[in-house]
């Protein structure tokens, strides 16, 4: 869908694994050609993936069999693309794509957009939710975003939450001094959203605050407003970041049921030229 409506070039890539292919050839009688017969098999597949594509969209797909590290080849292909495509489970039907270490390792390592996609296949996104935090990161994710949907209704959204609140409360501060501690609290966040959103050439954003743990805020945002894509910026300044997935990315990749899009700093679409 995304490739018909940027003219971009679509390239499907099927990864036989390595070590797959050395445990079935020492549990298979000698002299079958396990390598060539799994090659040949995913190609087969990947034709009839390839012709109803063309058949749905009028895209002819780019096909690619490989044989080696999956990882390490969707990281060497990726170089050359503008945005990669996965679905949110693996092999194992009971495990989620993003609870396995490899898919894991593909998002920390991932130097274009990476969109997961969940929901059954639609013409286009119509209503995108961005969750910012005021960063840099924050700014790709919006360029992204209209890149991707230009036509799409963007909402812009924030979650706060007042450090040691609870702490607070427990230690028996009086609510009305707590309540005005959240407040200072909004005032801020809304300053911080208005030079966001004033640094920014798109105008057509729609923009939420709210009180209230991100992750669930998120989701249930989702939930609430039918949203179909939720596009997330990607930290990865340091290589501790680049180490671990953010508690918040997680969580959104684990519980949303849209489409969700985590896009490194930098990276927005790059126009008609684009490959997925």
């Amino acid at each position: 869908m995304l490739a018909a409506e940027h003219g971009a070039q679509l390239r499907l890539l099927h990864v036989v694994s390595e070590p797959s292919v050395v445990q079935l050839r020492a549990g298979l009688r000698s002299g079958t050609d396990v390598e060539r017969l799994l090659v040949a098999e995913a190609r087969r597949s990947m034709e009839k993936l390839a012709g109803e594509i063309q058949a749905r969209h009028s895209v002819i797909a780019i096909q690619q069999v490989e044989v080696g590290s999956i990882v390490d080849t969707v990281l060497l292909v990726m170089k050359q693309s503008d945005l990669l495509v996965v679905g949110p489970r693996g092999l194992h039907p009971t495990q989620s794509l993003f609870m396995g270490s490899m898919a894991e390792r593909l998002l920390r390592r991932a130097v274009c957009p990476m969109l997961v996609v969940r929901s059954p296949p639609r013409t286009r996104y119509a209503r995108i939710l961005i969750p910012v935090d005021f960063s840099s990161h924050s700014l790709a994710a919006i360029a992204f975003a209209q890149s991707l949907a230009p036509g799409a209704t963007r909402q812009v959204l924030h979650s706060f939450e007042c450090p040691f609140e609870g702490q607070l409360r427990m230690a028996g501060v009086q609510q009305n001094i707590i309540d005005e501690y959240r407040q200072d609290a909004a005032v801020k966040t809304r300053t911080s959203m208005d030079e966001l959103l004033a640094s920014i050439p798109e105008k057509a954003l729609r923009s939420t605050i709210d009180y209230g743990d991100p992750r669930a805020v998120i989701v249930a945002t989702v939930e609430r407003q039918a949203v179909d894509l939720i596009v997330i910026g990607k930290r990865g300044r340091s290589m501790l970041e680049e180490h671990f997935i953010g508690g918040t990315t997680r969580a959104v990749l684990a519980g949303a049921s849209c489409d969700v899009a985590v896009v490194p700093e930098n990276s927005p679409l790059r126009g008609k030229s684009s490959s997925s």
